[in-house]
Parts: C-alpha cells; sequence; structure tokens
C-alpha cells in the first residue's frame, strides 16, 4: 500500500556575508578570504552567515581534515617537507561549532574561526629568512551540518599567510 503525501518541501539556504562567489568551470563556490600574521599565536574571524527561512535552523560547522595548497611557494614548501597529505601549516577551530538561526530574521549570525600556524612552519620559514617574505594561499573546507538531516553547505576558507 502506497500513502501519499501532499506538501511543500522547503530547502533551507545558507550563506556568508563576507564570501565571494567565484565561478571554476560551470561550478559556482563561495570562498572566504582571511589573512593569517606569522606574528601572532592564534588569530579570531568573526564569519557572518545568514539564513531567511521559515523555520528555526539549528547548523553545525566544523573544518574538513585535508586542506590545499593554492600558491606556488606553498606547494614547493610541501613537496620539500614531504607534507602532501595535510598540506596546510594553519590549524583551524570553530567556536562555538553549533549556531541557531532563527525563522525569518534579516540578522547575521557570526561564527568565530580561530587560526593557528602549526610551530613547524613557523621555525621552517624563520630559518629561510628573507625570501620568505611572499604571501602563501591555502584553502580550507568549513562545512555547515543542518542539525538532524542531512543537508550540508560548504564554504572555502582561503587563508593568506604573510610574514609581518
Amino acid at each position: 500500500m502506497d500513502i501519499l503525501l501532499a506538501g511543500r518541501i522547503e530547502i533551507p539556504f545558507l550563506f556568508c556575508t563576507r564570501g565571494l562567489v567565484t565561478h571554476i568551470g560551470s561550478e559556482k563556490s563561495i570562498v572566504i578570504p582571511v589573512v593569517v600574521k606569522m606574528d601572532q599565536t592564534a588569530q579570531r574571524f568573526k564569519i557572518p552567515f545568514k539564513y531567511r527561512g521559515n523555520f528555526d535552523l539549528e547548523v553545525e560547522f566544523y573544518f574538513a581534515k585535508n586542506s590545499t595548497a593554492v600558491s606556488a611557494l606553498s606547494m614547493i614548501r610541501a613537496e620539500q617537507h614531504g607534507d602532501l597529505e595535510s598540506q596546510s601549516p594553519i590549524i583551524f577551530s570553530t567556536t562555538p561549532n553549533v549556531l541557531k538561526f532563527p525563522a525569518k530574521s534579516d540578522a547575521a549570525v557570526f561564527l568565530l574561526i580561530t587560526a593557528k600556524l602549526k610551530n613547524s612552519y613557523i621555525l621552517a620559514v624563520k630559518h629561510q629568512g628573507p625570501s620568505a617574505s611572499k604571501p602563501e594561499m591555502y584553502t580550507h573546507v568549513l562545512i555547515a551540518k543542518v542539525k538532524d538531516t542531512k543537508i550540508m553547505f560548504s564554504f572555502f576558507i582561503e587563508a593568506s599567510v604573510i610574514v609581518d
């Protein structure tokens, strides 16, 4: 016996007001740029998100484990150290990792992300001297999963590491 249900399904749409839309081939993706300075131990960034749906939404944020090197200098450094699996020297974390979005609200909800550079990376750059003054770029994936569903969103965090 089949039971047909009639109704309307609303798929939530979460967006970052700080994100930039990039076109890679036929794909559109959201890139959130951040700058990580070498001389600071832990840096915090406020990332604003908005949701304009008809029901309250609870979203869990976390970073994917793998990252990629974007600039040529960062790729060369990763190859020299044989560290191709986790190429980024930046460790990202979210605080809090669960955000609640009220229904029909136009206000932004802020996610705090913390960026820390690995000590081994800091020592390697200091050892290289002045040639390491060019910015290196790394991409991390921030995943937003709607609680109690299988709906997920992804945002690319493009981090530039600069020597100050």
